[in-house]
């Protein structure tokens, strides 16, 4: 079980429950037997998630159970995933073995694999209990854990478009930096970019969530980033992102999240740059159909701007805002196979496009051979 110490020396679990109440089930169950619909975890960070030794046990959610009248036999009857389970004094429970809860108070405990990322976490179970008619109900029980990330940025993908009469002129947006910690203070950690790329600025970055205890023992605060950034004429047209980096250090450690910045210029035809034909057969013919067209609705026409000996191009001699077309291969050489293609368009915003028809070329074994290799 998953135990550490904050900054302030406060012991925390994850499986201190928050107890929210009790359920007598959807029927008549037994007088005096109660079980705990609901309990909450105390959040932890991604970073204690990831220190923990057993990760395979280390979530462990109690249940209370009161009974205040005699022996009662229970059976768990399903967990919603069956990548946890249920336990009673330390042993599995099965839907097929009943148990027996005594007079009292009593904890079954769902046990579930440490979540590695930011999430919220539900775990559930459904036990058949006697009603006081002889007749078996079901009862449901939940437990639920919050996992935050140690840093964060939203949104975590800076993009930026400009038509192309704006390319060049400064574009401006904002992102939240969100510092998750268990001590009272972060004032004096600020944010760094140990590397941004020439286009994109950082204007300015303040503090504007101050520390604030979110739970016991867990802080938050937060900080805005104005970005600035210039769109170059040769904005990156596959929208591969560029990963920002951002890094805080806190009591010796050191904390990063990541952000994707892209940068386009809007140009008035969208299509596929790369046609990915797959395995070729030498001396075979394969096929593929694609499709070009304007998002804006703006009529081109597209015309082969050369010939190939081994790639044939079909499509329409029409002015249209959308055209199919037919890309046929025919390869004479084993190995990788690629010819880029380039269309005229007739567009003064986008005077020509460009496809890399790519692939991979093997012979074809003979029908009669049987050898795997």
């Amino acid at each position: 079980m998953l135990r550490a110490k904050s900054a302030r020396g406060l012991a925390w679990s994850v499986s201190v429950p928050i107890l929210i109440g009790f359920v007598c089930g959807c029927g008549r169950t037994p007088e005096g037997l109660m079980i705990q619909p609901r309990t909450e975890l105390s959040t932890i960070l991604v970073s204690e998630a990831l220190a923990v030794e057993d990760a395979k046990s280390a979530v462990r959610c109690p249940t209370k159970v009161v009974n205040r009248g005699k022996a009662v036999s229970i059976r768990l009857e399903a967990t919603a995933c069956s990548c946890y389970g249920v336990y009673y004094n330390g042993k599995k429970l099965t839907g097929e073995t009943p148990v027996e809860i005594p007079s009292g108070e009593s904890v079954l405990t769902i046990q579930a694999s440490m979540p590695t990322g930011q999430t919220a976490k539900s775990y559930q179970a459904r036990f058949a209990v006697p009603g006081a008619d002889g007749q078996s109900q079901s009862v449901d029980v939940q437990c639920a854990l919050q996992v935050l990330n140690d840093i964060s940025v939203d949104p975590r993908t800076w993009s930026f478009s400009v038509s192309p009469e704006n390319v060049g002129q400064l574009q401006r947006e904002t992102a939240t930096i969100t510092l998750h910690y268990r001590s009272e203070t972060a004032e004096d950690i600020k944010p760094r970019f140990p590397q941004i790329p020439d286009c994109l600025r950082i204007a300015n970055l303040e503090l504007t969530t101050p520390s604030e205890e979110i739970e016991p023992g867990l802080w938050r605060c937060q900080w805005t980033a104005d970005l600035e950034a210039t769109v170059p004429e040769d904005a990156n047209p596959d929208d591969i992102p560029f990963p920002v980096q951002i890094l805080m250090q806190r009591n010796g450690q050191q904390q990063q999240a990541f952000a994707q910045l892209i940068t386009r210029v809007k140009l008035p035809i969208s299509y596929a740059r790369k046609v990915q034909l797959g395995r070729l057969y030498l001396g075979e013919t394969s096929h593929r159909r694609m499709q070009v067209n304007s998002p804006v609705e703006a009529k081109f026409r597209l015309q082969p701007k050369q010939s190939f000996d081994h790639v044939n191009i079909q499509v329409d001699d029409e002015l249209a805002s959308r055209h199919w077309v037919e890309i046929s291969a025919t390869p004479t050489e084993l190995g990788d196979f690629q010819q880029t293609v380039t269309f005229a368009t007739g567009l003064d915003e986008q005077p020509e496009i460009q496809i890399n028809v790519v692939g991979r070329v093997v012979a074809r074994k003979p029908s009669g051979d049987s050898n795997p290799n």
